[in-house]
């Protein structure tokens, strides 16, 4: 028997006996606490998505998590041209649609 309890982290789990059950925690199955480890071994990041749910998709939900350490660094030279090439593309695309109006 397990409870799910948000904590200024996020959130976490709770176990009769070992820890003090509030009201505001909510009850989940054995089912879906282990599926949540589960995924987490398969390398998902899952957070709540609606704590009231009854099935593990209505309460979690996967998400992909910031690396706030990559966002600072400096494109590659192939990404930058990506980019170059994507914002081209989408010119080039008004510009055409412009010219049939």
């Amino acid at each position: 028997m397990y409870y799910i309890t948000i904590c200024e982290d996020g959130f976490g789990f709770k176990t009769p006996g070992i820890h003090v059950i509030t009201d505001e925690d909510k009850y989940i199955s054995d089912d879906i606490y282990n599926r949540f480890f589960e995924e987490q071994t398969q390398g998902k990041s899952l957070k709540i998505k609606d704590i009231n749910g009854t099935t593990f998709e209505e309460i979690f939900e996967e998400y992909q998590p910031i690396n706030e350490d990559l966002e600072e660094q400096p494109l590659s030279e192939t990404e930058e041209l990506k980019q170059r090439v994507a914002q081209l593309e989408a010119i080039v695309q008004a510009l055409l649609n412009e010219k049939q109006s």
